[in-house]
C-alpha cells in the first residue's frame, strides 16, 4: 500500500497547512497529468483540561488547473473528486485551502457533539477505558494512482479510528476519461461477456498470486468469500494489468486486510471495448 502515513507529531491545537508548487502527476505521461498539494495535520483536544484528542490528517494531490486537459473537462474531474473525497456540500467552495479549512471545523464540530457528552459520563471511570473510547484518528488522502491511454485513476484513501481494537482503512478508486471527464464504470470499458467471466479470472488470479494457494479449493476452504470475489468498481489499471481492490471486510474477515487481485494484461485486452483499446499501449 502506498505509504501516507508517516507524518509529524504535533502539539494540541497546532495546525499546519503546506502548499506546494505545481509537480507532475504520479503517472506523468506526456505532462498531461499535473497536481498541486495540500496538506493539514492537526490534532484538537476533546475539551479544555482533557487529554483525549481528535487527530485529523488531510493530504491531497488534486488535479491542477495546468493539466493539459480542456477545461471543461478538468472542471468535471475535480468536482468529482471534491464530492467523493469530502462530500458534495463541499462543491461549493471554490478553492482547495477552503474545503480542506471546512473539513476540519466540520470533523471537530461532529466529534464534540458526539464524545463530550459521552465523556461526562465516563470521566468517573478508568482513565485507559475513557482514552480507548475518546481518542479519534481521521486520515484523508487523495492521490493519482495511473494514467493508461486516456483513464485516469484516483485514489481516495481514508483510515478511519473510532475507539475500539482497531481502525479501518478503505481505498476508493476513481475512473475518468481524460477526453470527457465522464467516471468510468466497467460496464462503460468493458463488453458483456467480462461479466460472465471475471468472477473466474479473479479466483485464479488470487490463487497465483498468494503463496498458501495453489488450486481453486484453497480458496473454498479459506476464510475468502469466494461468492464475493466479483466486480465492485474499485479497480484501476496499470501497465501489467487490471487491479481490483476489496477493502477489509469485503471479502473476508478483517484480519485479511485489503486484498488486490491482478487479472494481466493478456487476460483482459479481449474485453475492452474498441474504444478502448489504447490502454495498455505502450
Amino acid at each position: 500500500m502506498k505509504n501516507r502515513h508517516a507524518f509529524a507529531s504535533l502539539f494540541l491545537g497546532a495546525i499546519i497547512l503546506l502548499i506546494t508548487s505545481c509537480q507532475p502527476g504520479k503517472e506523468n505521461k506526456e505532462e498531461i497529468i499535473q497536481t498541486k498539494q495540500y496538506a493539514m495535520e492537526v490534532a484538537d483536544c476533546l475539551m479544555p483540561g482533557v487529554d483525549d484528542s481528535l487527530r485529523l490528517t488531510v493530504d491531497i494531490d488534486f488535479l491542477d488547473n495546468t493539466s493539459e486537459i480542456p477545461d471543461t473537462v478538468l472542471t468535471k474531474i475535480q468536482q468529482r473528486l471534491i464530492a467523493k473525497s469530502f462530500g458534495e456540500p463541499y462543491m461549493k467552495y471554490v478553492d482547495m485551502d477552503t474545503i480542506i479549512e471546512k473539513f476540519h471545523d466540520d470533523v471537530l464540530r461532529e466529534y464534540r457533539l458526539d464524545y463530550v457528552p459521552l465523556y461526562e459520563q465516563m470521566k468517573d471511570g478508568e482513565s485507559e477505558e475513557v482514552s480507548i473510547n475518546l481518542n479519534n484518528e481521521h486520515m484523508l488522502m487523495v492521490y493519482p494512482m495511473t494514467l493508461q491511454g486516456n483513464v485516469l485513476s484516483y485514489v481516495v484513501e481514508r483510515y478511519l479510528y473510532l475507539g475500539g481494537a482497531h481502525g479501518i482503512n478503505n481505498r476508493l478508486l476513481l475512473n475518468f476519461d481524460i477526453t470527457t471527464g465522464k467516471t468510468l464504470e466497467e460496464k462503460d470499458i468493458f463488453t458483456d461477456d467480462f461479466f460472465s467471466k471475471i468472477h473466474d479470472m479473479l479466483v485464479l488470479n488470487l490463487v497465483r498470486q498468494r503463496d498458501d494457494m495453489s488450486l481453486i479449493e484453497d480458496v473454498q476452504n479459506s476464510d475468502y468469500e469466494i461468492d464475493a470475489i466479483k466486480p465492485n468498481g474499485n479497480f484501476y489499471f496499470a501497465p501489467d494489468g487490471l487491479i481490483y481492490i476489496y477493502n477489509p471486510y469485503e471479502i473476508g474477515p478483517y484480519y485479511l486486510g485489503e486484498t488486490n487481485i491482478l487479472v494481466p494484461t493478456e487476460e483482459i485486452k479481449p474485453f475492452l471495448k474498441e474504444k478502448w483499446q489504447n490502454i495498455f499501449a505502450e
